[in-house]
């Protein structure tokens, strides 16, 4: 793999395709940062759960790549990840206040997933030491048909 940007973003969508945890968090500076809706801002080794997670309520999600551009500092690409809710949900505090529930996860719905998102990491050294991801929060929830949002 090179150092560019672009061959940093399709390893990250290739590790994810493989549910490969380590593979994804060996991408990242150890002092990488990670914005993310609605959570305080991360280091990679708070990717793992979340990655882990992921693959519990999704083990068929894969990433669909819509759109990427990349040079050699910077990637952006709009993606989905794509899946079935067929493992259970965990439920972090705000998503029992969201849901409104006093449990900390749920089974599985049986629902698809389809998360559209938009990824931009920055990449030193062959490494993201930055990833900004931009989605609804309320997408996964309603998807799954724990919340109704009128239309």
């Amino acid at each position: 793999m090179s150092n560019d940007a672009s061959d940093v973003l399709q390893a990250l969508a290739d590790a994810f395709d493989r549910h490969d945890v380590d593979g994804i968090v060996a991408l990242y500076a150890p002092d990488a940062t990670i914005e993310i809706p609605e959570r305080p801002p991360g280091r990679p080794d708070d990717l793992r759960a979340m990655y882990e997670s992921w693959f519990r309520v999704a083990p068929d999600v894969r990433i669909r790549v819509r759109a990427a551009i990349a040079n050699e500092t910077v990637g952006l690409g709009e993606v989905a990840m794509v899946g079935t809710n067929t493992g259970p949900v965990s439920l972090n505090p705000a998503d029992r206040a969201l849901i409104g529930v006093d449990a900390d996860q749920l089974p599985p719905t049986g629902q698809p997933l389809d998360l559209p998102m938009v990824v931009v990491i920055e990449v030193a050294d062959g490494r993201i030491v930055s990833e900004r991801q931009y989605f609804s929060p309320l997408s996964v929830p309603r998807q799954l048909g724990l919340i109704h949002i009128p239309a």
